[in-house]
């Protein structure tokens, strides 16, 4: 049973919850996900939006919104997404992690607007919820919950609810988001994993690999000395004197018993060479499990690890959760701990140059630095510990 912080005995949300993480190594069954998840939050539907850094977007949906998502399309409403540009415009997405209609609109607002008379409204759609996650710094995920018209707003309840399921969603979205740009739906899973562009580690319950893909093997040995055999470290079997090692060990054990908890914190590694690595730790549910047996056997956890390249700006989620901040303000402290000034940090993040600034202040203030330079080096101290 995959655990659950706020209400341990909603089975809707459990059900949510192991529905996000069927998709992992399954992205075609994300329509599905997003139906439970709908469900969970009692919700009219839910959207999965990917923005890429080259301006292509995708959508995915549940199933109920096939008419409005339709006529968002044919309507040409694409780019006049008024949701969309008010939310970067004001910067909502640094100064909290939901985002309600309430945040950037009106009342009088929302009964004029023809985003909501001529799009939602023939829908019997009003209300929305979004969450921005970050499986991968290169691109946005938004997770949008729409609401009929006649069942109100989103209550604080919910919201808490959409920030515990997007914040397991985002960790199963680094592994799903490698496959579905891969394109490999036809393809072996054990090809597939071979080819995505990450480290994969498939364990069974006793933390014993059962398959490493290349990047994988080609990371345990840079891991060296950690290694056992030529597979991938085993960490309930490493030294302990290390709390990279330690917290890869206590996550896996985690997993094993109960499930992630919402803690979506990543374990963060360096070898002596200084290679850099962020490693996160997926349960397999039962679902996944039937998936995975017919090839590998026994697989009980999925091990997902990402190489920090060393001229990149730290991934968002990192300093997120080293900083306590939200997404929206971690994506500009990245960019501007890298050396980008605001306003390329604006230009690179599609908002506004004073937005860039407004939020960089708070940035500052939260984490106690006056300076650029001086974040850029907390990034460094904080981001990643020495093994």
């Amino acid at each position: 049973m995959i655990s659950e912080q706020l209400d341990p005995a909603s089975n809707l949300t459990n059900e949510a919850i192991s529905h996000i993480y069927d998709c992992a190594l399954r992205p075609e069954k994300w329509p599905d996900a997003l139906t439970t998840i709908s469900n969970a939050l009692n919700a009219a539907g839910t959207l999965l939006y990917f923005q890429r850094a080259d301006g292509s977007y995708s959508m995915l949906h549940s199933p109920s919104l096939d008419n409005v998502v339709n006529d968002f399309f044919t309507g040409g409403w694409a780019t006049r997404d008024i949701r969309a540009i008010r939310s970067q415009e004001a910067g909502v997405f640094g100064k909290q992690t939901i985002v309600t209609d309430a945040d950037v609109f009106t009342e009088e607002e929302m009964n004029t607007l023809p985003f909501y008379t001529e799009l939602l409204a023939p829908h019997k759609l009003r209300w929305c919820m979004a969450a921005s996650v970050s499986p991968d710094p290169k691109e946005y995920v938004v997770f949008s919950v729409q609401q009929y018209a006649v069942r109100g707003a989103f209550d604080k309840s919910a919201q808490k609810r959409l920030e515990l399921l997007a914040s397991h969603a985002e960790r199963s979205l680094r592994l799903s988001c490698h496959l579905m740009r891969a394109e490999l739906a036809n393809t072996a899973l054990g090809e597939a994993l071979n080819r995505v562009g990450c480290a994969v580690v498939l364990l069974d319950a006793t933390a014993k690999p059962v398959f490493s893909n290349a990047l994988g093997r080609n990371l345990a040995a840079k891991l060296g000395r950690y290694s056992i055999g030529d597979a991938w470290p085993n960490p309930l079997r490493a030294p302990q004197n290390s709390s990279g090692i330690a917290a890869l060990a206590a996550e896996i054990q985690q997993v094993n018993a109960h499930g992630p908890s919402a803690n979506n914190t990543p374990i963060l590694m360096q070898n002596e060479a200084g290679e850099r690595t962020v490693v996160y730790v997926l349960p397999v549910t039962k679902d996944g499990r039937s998936t995975l047996e017919v090839s590998f056997g026994d697989v009980n956890t999925i091990v997902v690890a990402m190489t920090q390249q060393d001229n990149q700006p730290v991934d968002p989620a990192i300093v997120r959760d080293m900083l306590g901040i939200t997404l929206g303000e971690a994506r500009v402290a990245s960019l501007v701990g890298a050396g980008f000034s605001p306003r390329e940090a604006a230009g690179k993040l599609g908002i506004a140059e004073d937005t860039a600034r407004t939020v960089l202040k708070r940035v500052f203030s939260k984490v106690n630095v006056s300076k650029q330079s001086q974040l850029a080096i907390l990034l460094t101290q904080l981001s990643f510990r020495q093994l």
